[in-house]
């Protein structure tokens, strides 16, 4: 690439013509023929910088799929030398890994596209890299930014619970939880949603929603030892309104399995809302 700079201004509101010609490759061939560019110059001299218009995916999006397509609009046009993998980079945040893509500036010179390789892996995270100097064609220098967004998973379900870690249960009350590969909508973690049952009636108890993707029940009061508990849920929601409906598990209740001693396994319940 080679970058002509007039050493003046050129004219304002004027039909520019550049010609090349007589131009050799490092083995001595002459281009075939002259080659001449026409353009228009504007009003006055360009000294606003130009600023991002548009990230796709937005990381505020509820749904990111796999295939989404990745982008930056700019509001000027861009320096063709700055869009390659040196500058533009797409990051693994789980497996901590660059991946190999394509870089494509629109012919309006405005917008990047970002094409990985292969394709995006549902629930993982991903870091779209700018360049800290990046330029329009004017020179003026564009502001850095850098943008995270999570690969949505196609369908909402449960993911974890606390009967993946054991199947006794203390009596002393003790928090349950469920995980969902989704964010959870709040208003749909209740004790109507999220409900403990023992031969068909339900126990009294606390819920509560643990960052985005977690929902606890806490019993009120503490359970009849050596009796079968159900743990199920009726309705619990993502952002996009899909509802699940699911018998997470049945658990029978003993005196005490020892959270946080040796012959306890699962993972220790976390404290609820006081």
């Amino acid at each position: 690439m080679v970058t002509l700079t007039p050493i003046t201004l050129l004219p304002e509101n004027a039909l520019v013509n550049l010609k090349i010609s007589g131009v050799k490759d490092m083995a001595g061939n002459l281009q075939d023929q002259p080659v001449t560019i026409e353009f228009t110059t504007g009003s006055g001299v360009e000294m606003l910088p130009g600023l991002i218009t548009e990230l796709s995916p937005n990381p505020s999006d509820l749904i990111i799929s796999a295939d989404t397509d990745i982008y930056i609009n700019y509001s000027a046009q861009i320096d063709l030398s700055w869009i390659n993998e040196y500058h533009y980079k797409l990051y693994d945040l789980d497996e901590g890994v660059y991946l190999e893509s394509t870089y494509i500036l629109s012919p309006d010179g405005k917008r990047i596209t970002i094409t990985p390789n292969d394709l995006l892996i549902e629930e993982q995270s991903y870091r779209v890299v700018m360049p800290d100097y990046l330029t329009d064609l004017a020179g003026n220098r564009i502001p850095y930014k850098s943008f995270i967004f999570r690969v949505t998973p196609r369908d909402f379900k449960v993911v974890e619970s606390t009967f993946d870690y054991s199947t006794e249960i203390a009596i002393e009350p003790q928090p349950l939880f469920v995980e969902f590969n989704r964010e959870i909508d709040a208003g749909c973690v209740n004790d109507s949603t999220v409900i403990l049952s023992h031969n068909g009636t339900s126990i009294a108890g606390s819920t509560w929603l643990s960052g985005k993707y977690r929902a606890y029940f806490s019993p009120q009061e503490p359970l009849v030892l050596d009796a079968n508990y159900d743990f199920k849920i009726e309705g619990v929601c993502d952002l996009l309104g899909n509802h699940i409906t699911q018998h997470i598990g049945t658990f029978k209740t003993v005196a005490d399995v020892g959270c946080g001693e040796s012959e306890y396994e699962g993972e220790c319940p976390e404290e609820g809302p006081q």
